[in-house]
């Protein structure tokens, strides 16, 4: 492309929503699961999508690019910028690792929780015999 050239100017590729939707999701190094929760939608409704057996709404649509990091013009036409997957698999996987760590710590202060309360009823019970 040229600077004067738009994204309209080069032609689609060849893929249908869902597989353009399936090799964003890839390029983030997201699973079918994950891309569902992210969006909220049910497991089947994203399988339903990337097999082009239904399409996403238009809202929809937008928070799909949005987390895939691609354009919406690119994710429903084809037109534009297909997903880097260098650089992207890369900002991905730190950016998981981070959440990955924070979800242990989730689990171990609900466990602690857990725990402190256990500890809690049973002063409590002691207290009142």
């Amino acid at each position: 492309m040229t600077d004067n050239d738009t994204i309209f100017d080069g032609s689609p590729d060849g893929d249908t929503l869902g597989s353009r939707i399936v090799r964003a999701r890839e390029a983030v190094g997201l699973t079918t699961m994950d891309l569902s929760k992210r969006i909220g939608v049910k497991k089947q409704t994203m399988e339903a999508w990337e097999r082009d057996r239904s399409e996403p709404r238009a809202n929809q649509a937008m928070n799909l690019a949005g987390i895939l990091g691609v354009t919406p013009t690119w994710l429903l036409s084809g037109l534009g910028n297909a997903p880097s997957e260098e650089v992207v698999s890369v900002e991905i996987r730190s950016i998981r690792a981070h959440l990955d760590e924070i979800m242990d710590l989730r689990k171990r202060t609900e466990d602690s929780i857990s725990a402190i309360q256990t500890i809690l009823d049973r002063m409590v019970e002691r207290e009142n015999d």
